[in-house]
């Protein structure tokens, strides 16, 4: 396993991004990285080579791969980021997928959602905002595939 470690202070402008875990030293005062740091995986191999993957990531991979063929499925365009990194298509690197050329999707599966910010069958979708935050919509993603497809096909 290869990690990236930042020490302080550079640790301090990685302290909140995904992927980056605290890390601390058995004696501060011998230890180069000093008392803590921060660090990320860059490369996971166990000492036979072989890529080992974390079970939510390959969970998120799974997810990802479902819900490009479910766009294809109803003849639209969908592409995944290689590595759910959307720079590997000139992309930010949130972008996890691209459906056409213009829907750029960042995927997320979780053990539970919750329950009040799911539709019901008795509605069409959840319109939702956090205090001062701006408005979002939560509709079945079928649903939203017809939306889309109909907006193409014009």
């Amino acid at each position: 396993m290869i990690l990236e470690v930042k020490k302080w202070p550079e640790s301090q402008d990685v302290i909140h991004n995904d992927g980056w875990f605290f890390i601390m030293a058995g004696n501060g005062e011998k230890d180069p990285l000093g008392n803590s740091a921060y660090a990320r995986i860059i490369d996971n191999k166990n000492n036979k080579g072989d890529k080992m993957t974390a079970p939510s990531k390959a969970k998120g991979n799974r997810f990802e791969r479902e819900v490009v063929k479910k766009v294809q499925d109803i003849g639209l365009n969908a592409k995944r980021a290689w590595g759910s990194d959307g720079r590997s298509m000139g992309m930010h690197e949130e972008v996890d997928i691209l459906i056409g050329d213009d829907y750029k999707i960042q995927a997320k599966c979780r053990k539970s959602i919750a329950s009040f910010l799911q539709p019901t069958e008795h509605v069409d979708a959840v319109v939702c905002k956090q205090d001062r935050g701006e408005i979002l919509i939560i509709l079945r993603f079928e649903d939203w595939l017809k939306l889309i497809n109909t907006q193409e096909n014009k």
